[in-house]
């Protein structure tokens, strides 16, 4: 019998690493699975306590940043929860048809109307982020709108200095590390006075056809005196 009950374990360690490979954790391999998610299913009675969410979105924003890169041609990770923020934020590239029948429990496509869920302050928590070696930095402070702030210009991103064992007692506490938000928006997606004239500098709100004599545009060199990572209080 316990030989039995241990096969059956195996077997949901299999089962599971296969899982969360080929969704929340998909690469470009096509057919390998880092170990690293191997040390979460070590005792499975545990597994349902990591924030599986989090740590899916750790996977997401790499490959994002990745992709990013000129050389990168494809993009892994769960697109799936790529595609559902696409169809929640970007309400022109669907249509939406009120489901009267449509249930919290339904899939999230099927509905054009559910309950609002309560704000949790762990959604604006700021730093980094990781999952195995795996980290990214979470900078809520560059969308504060869906939170119901007024935008404004963020600060310079910091460096990334921070041990293991740092960026894990950071996220067990992260009441002392959320955003410190402004003002409450009067109009949905209000921003600052001064937010618009640095967006279009920074950033590429059009995308238009290049020509022959335009000037190449080059990144600002970041004053390294600023570009530190602050004490850890």
């Amino acid at each position: 019998m316990r030989c039995q009950a241990r096969r059956w374990v195996v077997a949901a360690r299999a089962y599971l690493l296969h899982l969360v490979g080929c969704t929340l954790f998909s690469n470009k391999s096509a057919t390998y699975v880092h170990v690293v998610h191997l040390e979460a299913f070590r005792d499975l009675g545990q597994g349902g306590g990591y924030a599986w969410g989090v740590a899916a979105l750790v996977h997401m924003y790499d490959q994002l940043d990745e992709a990013s890169r000129t050389t990168t041609r494809q993009i892994r990770g769960y697109l799936t929860l790529l595609q559902c923020w696409i169809y929640e934020h970007f309400p022109s590239v669907h249509q939406c048809v009120t489901d009267d029948a449509y249930e919290e429990t339904s899939p999230r496509a099927f509905r054009d109307h559910r309950g609002v869920r309560g704000f949790e302050l762990i959604s604006s928590f700021q730093g980094q982020l990781r999952w195995g070696p795996m980290v990214v930095t979470v900078r809520p402070e560059r969308v504060l709108w869906p939170f119901g702030y007024i935008q404004s210009i963020p600060p310079s991103p910091v460096s990334a200095s921070l041990s293991y064992d740092d960026i894990d007692d950071k996220w067990m506490h992260f009441a002392d590390h959320v955003l410190a938000v402004g003002e409450l928006c009067v109009v949905l997606g209000q921003v600052s006075a001064d937010y618009m004239e640095w967006f279009f500098q920074i950033s590429h709100p059009f995308m238009i056809p290049a020509q022959a004599d335009d000037q190449p545009r080059h990144v600002p060199a970041p004053d390294h005196e600023d570009y530190m990572q602050p004490a850890i209080p």
